[in-house]
């Protein structure tokens, strides 16, 4: 199945694929709104900070932006840091984690959804349970 995303903004854009990369993550993986608004915003900024997009010329653009304040924005550096969203490199700079760099490289995503039976259950496809004596 092939999802083409209209969208008349890169953050827009950005935003849609990062919500549904949401809603089809495990429990707790996925981002909440506020996250990927902000998540969007930084991966829209384009080349002018794609060095080192969470500057504070970067992180003051996106503030200007939203309605968030600086202690929000912040927060929501942490959740998704715990998320591994976000990383800090060798430096202990905040930067994006490989597939989120992969996806600002080439804007689209491949999905593979695949049903993984709890361990202990037959994984064999017969679709009833076997039991030997």
């Amino acid at each position: 199945m092939i999802i083409n995303i209209d969208s008349d903004s890169p953050h827009k854009f950005y935003y849609d694929i990062l919500r549904i990369i949401s809603i089809l993550s495990p429990k707790g993986k996925g981002v909440t709104d506020s996250e990927a608004q902000v998540l969007a915003s930084f991966m829209a900024l384009g080349k002018e900070h794609s060095y080192y997009p969470f500057s504070t010329k970067a992180r003051k653009h996106v503030l200007s932006k939203t309605a968030l304040s600086r202690q929000a924005l912040y927060n929501r550096f942490a959740s998704l840091l715990r998320k591994k969203i976000l990383v800090r490199d060798e430096d202990n700079l905040i930067d994006f984690n490989p597939a989120i760099k992969r996806l600002l490289k080439e804007p689209s995503v491949n999905v593979s959804i695949q049903y993984r039976p709890p361990s202990g259950e037959n994984s064999k496809g017969s679709g009833s349970p076997t039991t030997t004596s």
